[in-house]
């Protein structure tokens, strides 16, 4: 995974394909992402979304599988 910010300047973070992954909502009932080695106690990238962009993402799942289910 990669995320890039957009300004002036491009900011490239890539993700370790080798990293465990965990999604999960927080106590405030927003997604998300973390990325980590087990091995690794302090080296993990956690990606929080917003309520907002929460919502999105989930409506955009549902819409993208819901006739899979």
């Amino acid at each position: 995974m990669e995320i890039i910010e957009r300004k002036s300047k491009v900011k490239k973070t890539v993700i370790d394909p080798e990293s465990a992954i965990q999604v999960s909502y927080n106590s405030h009932g927003h997604l998300v992402i973390r990325f980590f080695k087990p091995d690794k106690e302090n080296e993990d990238t956690v990606l929080v979304f917003t309520a907002s962009q929460t919502r999105a993402i989930i409506r955009f799942v549902k819409n993208s599988i819901g006739g899979l289910w």
